[in-house]
C-alpha cells in the first residue's frame, strides 16, 4: 500500500499519472527526469534547461519538448552562474570557489510562458533549479497554481540558498490553496510533494499513511543502505 514513488529523487503521488498526464520539469539538467516519466508513464513532458551545453545534449525522445531557458521571476535576460558540479549551476547561487564561469541567458516568466505556448494545465511540476524556486513560485499567481495537479521541489536551504521561513511561507500558501504537503527529508527540505487535493482522489489516511509511514520506511531503508555501503567499502572488510 504505496501512494507514493520516487522519479530521479523526486517523490510523486502515484495515482492518477498516465499517458495524457502533463509534466513540466524545471532544472532539466541531461533529461534524466523528463525522459524517466516519459518511459514509466507514456505521458508528455516540457523541460527547461538554462544551460545551454546540458540543454543541447539533452536526447530527443517522443513526447519531450526542451526549452533553453532559466525560468525566472520575469523575461529578460539574466546571469547564469556556470559551476564545476553543473547540478549546481543557478541563477541564484553566489560566485563559490566552484564557479567555473559566468553567462548571460534569456529567462522567461513561467505562467506567461506556459500560456502563451497553450499549455493549459500542469499534472506535474517538479523544480530543481538550485535555490530560485522561492522567487518562481512567488511570481505565480493562485490561479495557475491551483491548476497543478502535483509539485515536487527541491527547496536548498541544506545548501544555505533558501531561507526556511521562506519555504515556511511558500507552505503555508499552498496549504491555503488547497494543498496537502508531504515533506519527505526529517531535517531539511530537499524533497518536498504538493498534492493539489482538488484534483487527486484520496483520503486523509492515504495522506497521513504515505507523510509518516512512508516517508518513514524510506528513511531507514537509505540508512540501511548507506550503513551497508560503509562496511563493505571499510578497509579491513575488502581485506577479509
Amino acid at each position: 500500500m504505496n501512494y507514493l514513488t520516487q522519479i530521479q529523487g523526486h517523490t510523486l503521488w502515484r495515482k492518477g499519472l498516465h499517458s495524457d498526464s502533463v509534466v513540466v520539469d524545471l532544472g532539466a539538467n541531461r533529461g534524466a527526469f523528463s525522459k524517466q516519466m516519459i518511459s514509466t508513464y507514456g505521458c508528455r513532458s516540457f523541460a527547461f534547461e538554462a544551460n545551454p551545453t546540458l540543454a543541447d545534449g539533452i536526447e530527443n525522445v517522443p513526447g519531450l519538448t526542451v526549452y533553453n531557458y532559466a525560468v525566472a521571476r520575469d523575461d529578460g535576460t539574466i546571469r547564469f552562474r556556470l559551476a564545476s558540479n553543473d547540478e549546481e549551476s543557478s541563477i541564484a547561487r553566489e560566485p563559490e570557489v566552484d564557479l567555473a564561469g559566468l553567462i548571460e541567458v534569456e529567462s522567461i516568466h513561467l505562467e506567461r510562458f506556459l500560456k502563451n505556448q497553450s499549455i493549459p494545465r500542469i499534472d506535474v511540476l517538479k523544480m530543481d533549479i538550485e535555490g530560485a524556486e522561492i522567487e518562481v513560485l512567488d511570481s505565480c499567481s493562485d490561479d495557475f497554481l491551483r491548476n497543478v495537479g502535483q509539485l515536487t521541489i527541491e527547496f536548498h536551504d541544506f545548501l544555505g540558498l533558501t531561507p526556511l521561513n521562506a519555504i515556511h511561507q511558500t507552505v503555508n500558501r499552498f496549504h491555503s490553496l488547497g494543498f496537502a504537503c508531504i515533506k519527505i527529508w526529517q531535517h531539511a527540505w530537499g524533497d518536498v510533494l504538493f498534492i493539489n487535493k482538488a484534483w487527486h482522489s484520496h483520503s486523509t489516511p492515504q495522506i497521513l499513511w504515505s507523510k509518516y509511514w512512508t516517508r518513514n520506511l524510506w528513511g531507514v531503508q537509505r540508512v540501511l543502505t548507506r550503513n551497508f555501503s560503509r562496511q563493505t567499502n571499510h578497509p579491513l572488510q575488502k581485506a577479509t
